[in-house]
């Protein structure tokens, strides 16, 4: 199997030479999977990559790097707590009928829809506060552990609740 490769570095035609055409179906999803899942679990910012140009990153305090790793591990600490929070008001707003014999109805009442919107609202604030605690925590092994400049570390989200609009959104403050 050969690919070629344009001057950015992009795949532009597969060539699958001596394969049936599932075979050769099976082995371009499996290196576009691949190559997806690295691009995303490794380079979330994809910061590098020729279509990262112009982006906006949030400085962090990298003058020295035992004040970055301090805001880091106080960072991480506070996003601890405030998954342990959400996950609590979780469950106390979750349905009283979910593994009971008795179940519950399917025509809800206006509290039923306020409860659903709350318990949205607060999955969505778990997720963020995961990836902050989780990024946090690979930061402190990067920068602690292996010795690798703050600078390599920008902040993962600038927070997305405070946008004006979708543009501002996903142009600057979700990446």
């Amino acid at each position: 199997m050969a690919m070629a490769y344009a001057s950015d570095g992009h795949i532009t035609e597969w060539h699958t030479e001596g394969y049936t055409a599932s075979q050769g179906r099976k082995i371009q999803m499996k290196i576009t999977a691949f190559g997806t899942l690295s691009i995303y679990c490794v380079n979330l910012q994809r910061i590098g990559w020729s279509w990262s140009h112009g982006l906006q990153v949030v400085p962090r305090p990298t003058q020295s790097r035992c004040d970055f790793l301090i805001s880091t591990l106080i960072h991480f600490f506070k996003c601890v707590v405030l998954v342990n929070h959400v996950h609590w008001a979780v469950q106390w707003f979750g349905p009283t009928t979910i593994g009971s014999p008795q179940g519950g109805t399917i025509y809800p009442s206006l509290l039923d829809l306020l409860r659903s919107i709350i318990l949205i609202s607060l999955a969505g604030s778990s997720i963020y506060f995961i990836w902050e605690t989780a990024y946090d925590f690979f930061v402190l092994i990067g920068v602690g552990v292996f010795n690798q400049h703050p600078l390599q570390w920008p902040p993962l989200l600038d927070p997305p609740w405070l946008s004006s609009s979708l543009t501002e959104l996903w142009a600057r403050r979700w990446h």
